[in-house]
């Protein structure tokens, strides 16, 4: 069953959300070297599916609320509309230099709901086809029947 697109209603338009909260910190950009930069939580409205980013400072102040949310949850609003995608959850990460991934969790399944499977891919603007690409894949990995052993 593909993920319910009924959220608020009409379902809200491509690109649309509703803020949820905004955070000044830094960001790593290098082993220890910072930047400063914000964190925004949003809600998309499509699916009410919550979620959180962080770009710099000098990005921030460049373009606005507005236009970095609007980007990150045309991002999320496209892996939620797959006709596979049965689920997506925002899963903070770190990797191993300790620096924070915003990370999505999106489950696929298979039309008779018997193959659910999780992938997981990197909340970013960098590599957007390639992210998508993970998603299909394991959905027809699912239907075929192949399912990793985890």
């Amino acid at each position: 069953m593909p993920l319910d697109n009924t959220y608020g209603g009409a379902g809200g338009a491509p690109g649309s959300y509703s803020p949820v909260g905004k955070v000044s910190t830094l960001k790593i950009v290098s082993g220890s070297q910072t930047v400063d930069a914000v964190r925004l939580t949003v809600q998309e409205t499509m699916f009410g599916v919550v979620f959180s980013f962080t770009v710099t400072k000098t990005v921030y102040d460049a373009n606005g609320w507005d236009a970095v949310a609007s980007e990150y949850t045309a991002i999320v609003q496209s892996l939620g509309e797959f006709a596979g995608t049965i689920g997506i959850q925002y899963v903070p990460d770190v990797n191993g230099s300790q620096e924070l991934i915003d990370t999505l969790i999106v489950t696929v399944g298979t039309p008779d709901g018997l193959v659910a499977l999780d992938v997981q891919v990197p909340l970013s603007t960098v590599n957007i086809a390639g992210n998508y690409n993970k998603v299909v894949n394991a959905y027809n990995a699912a239907v075929a029947g192949i399912v990793p052993i985890q």
